[in-house]
């Protein structure tokens, strides 16, 4: 290890940072964390402090209504598939806390004149 010089700040090391991108449902443990950017999706963070470790569900869509894809894009299936992940890792359902986040109305004009309206299932 190089030696630390009083005229340097010292190394500090940073926590690695997992993103969650749409339809996505990621886990971190062990100092990690995750990062997103929502528009008019939603986010579903779940932390057990116990364990510590939680998970990030980047949301498309509110229901599946028995449509295909990944558990992370419908609300009905990324919130029991994110709380399964989590129990599959040992946590507990008296330990975990649930924030919520996004849903933007993302309804205008870009700069370049195209319209941006969210999916109707979104709303």
């Amino acid at each position: 290890m190089p030696e630390h010089r009083h005229d340097q700040p010292a190394r500090t090391q940073t926590p690695h940072v997992l993103t969650a991108r749409m339809s996505e449902i990621v886990i971190a443990a062990n100092g990690e964390r995750i990062r997103t950017l929502l528009g008019s999706c939603v986010g579903v963070a779940i932390y057990d402090s116990r364990a510590g470790i939680g998970g990030l569900a980047h949301i498309v869509l509110p229901s599946s209504s028995g449509h295909a894809g990944p558990p992370g894009k419908f609300v009905d299936t990324a919130v029991l598939a994110l709380i399964d992940r989590l129990f599959a890792l040992g946590s507990r359902q008296s330990n975990l806390a649930a924030k919520l986040a996004g849903e933007a109305r993302m309804v205008g004009t870009t700069a370049i004149g195209a319209t941006v309206r969210p999916h109707p299932r979104s709303r």
